[in-house]
């Protein structure tokens, strides 16, 4: 957090991006003193906290999200749809933010609301993986970040979005916005979601504990997260 603090004072901006929902990135945000911008929903959203305005968002088409629903109801896997506010579930509500769909009346509940991405995680790793290789016939679709296939956690996910969606999209956009020329940008990061990033971004860094595939993706390698390696990176530019 203080090197964060000290490198804006000196004018650079430090944007998080993230594949996670808009409230949970605003708070991280405020919380390291970082900008008011966030790039959340892995580049689906561009939200300005202080002005309380979108920048930038892409949808998932409707007729594409009820027939996503309609093949996590079917093979009973967990299917999680990130909106403005809210994310709704077709099973297993696990945090106050999310409400549990109805599977009979979906349809009417979904019409309501533009969703920005959606993430199938369960426990039934040959059924996500048959959901993730007809969805990647889909053009207007695309996989915007999974989990390693040896990854030993207990679930295996990945998210989707519009194929407009993209981390690397989403810095492109914000280098226009704030008037920084692309050359002068730099994305750290660590992991599958990060790779657009660092193919547009002037520079690109990867922390030490990310994959081999993904450090050979990068200009740069710091220290592990567990080794403040973002900081120690960061420090360098001031110094």
């Amino acid at each position: 957090k203080n090197i964060m603090q000290s490198i804006q004072q000196i004018g650079t901006k430090i944007v998080l991006c993230t594949g996670r929902n808009r409230d949970y990135a605003i708070n991280v945000s405020k919380e390291c003193k970082a900008s008011n911008i966030v790039i959340v929903s892995n580049g689906a959203e561009i939200y300005d906290s202080l002005k309380q305005e979108i920048l930038f968002n892409s949808f998932i088409d409707k007729k594409l999200v009820i027939k996503l629903v309609e093949d996590a109801f079917a093979n009973d896997i967990r299917l999680i749809l990130t909106t403005e506010n809210i994310e709704y579930v077709t099973k297993e509500v696990r945090n106050p933010k999310q409400k549990l769909l109805n599977n009979t009346d979906y349809a009417n509940e979904l019409s309501k609301s533009n969703i920005k991405q959606c993430m199938f995680i369960d426990k039934k790793k040959d059924k996500i993986y048959i959901e993730k290789e007809a969805i990647s016939h889909i053009s207007e679709l695309h996989i915007v970040d999974e989990i390693s296939e040896n990854s030993s956690y207990y679930e295996k996910w990945f998210s989707v979005a519009n194929v407009r969606c993209s981390k690397g999209n989403a810095l492109k956009f914000l280098s226009d916005y704030l008037n920084v020329p692309i050359k002068n940008t730099i994305a750290i990061g660590n992991d599958k979601n990060d790779i657009s990033m660092f193919k547009t971004a002037g520079l690109s860094v990867a922390v030490a504990n990310a994959s081999d595939d993904i450090k050979s993706k990068v200009d740069y390698i710091t220290l592990s997260n567990d080794e403040d390696g973002v900081a120690i990176f960061l420090e360098k530019l001031i110094k």
